[in-house]
């Protein structure tokens, strides 16, 4: 009987080890997910903040230089001494406009395109296609703001299909 008794003690306190290592065990893997989970998501964070950073950067360097090129049309007109719609046509719509224009937009790749519009809304000149084809921009929200705004800001549109190319694009325009 003393035999069996220590049998039993020993077979108890062999399953109670077990199942206190097992406990130890899943304690340890769950402490160990919790861990690997933790750095997973710090070091992802850590990746989208470079990558956020990154990118804002690169957008701004680009609104940097579209806006810098937008500026150079804008002087060029402002130094042309225009007083009048018709004279601003009459400049807008010579060829060498066109080559203005084109030039601008070959030397940075970021320009999809540069365009002189009149107070209609309607192309007058476009570094794409000399002459023009017939375009309204009047429903654009850069042209209807400018319309309605007495501004030298640059104003930033929201993201539309470019009625030349069907690209999704977003404009910089200025008075």
């Amino acid at each position: 009987m003393d035999a069996e008794l220590r049998i039993r003690r020993i077979t108890r306190l062999t399953i109670i080890t077990g199942f206190a290592l097992a406990i130890i065990f899943i304690i340890s893997a769950a402490i160990s997910a919790y861990i690997l989970r933790e750095n997973s998501i710090k070091d992802r964070s850590e990746q989208l903040s470079n990558l956020a950073l990154t990118l804002s950067e690169h957008a701004a360097q680009t609104m940097f230089s579209a806006n810098t090129a937008l500026q150079s049309l804008v002087d060029g007109v402002s130094g042309a001494s225009i007083q009048s719609e018709k004279a601003y046509r009459d400049f807008a719509s010579k060829k060498d406009r066109f080559l203005s224009l084109q030039e601008k937009t070959n030397s940075n790749s970021i320009i999809d395109v540069a365009t002189y519009i009149d107070k209609d809304g309607k192309v007058i000149n476009f570094s794409r296609s000399y002459p023009p084809p017939t375009i309204n921009l009047a429903e654009r929200d850069y042209f209807q703001y400018l319309s309605t705004h007495n501004t030298s800001e640059t104003f930033y549109s929201n993201p539309v299909h470019n009625k030349g190319n069907e690209k999704w694009v977003f404009y910089l325009a200025k008075h």
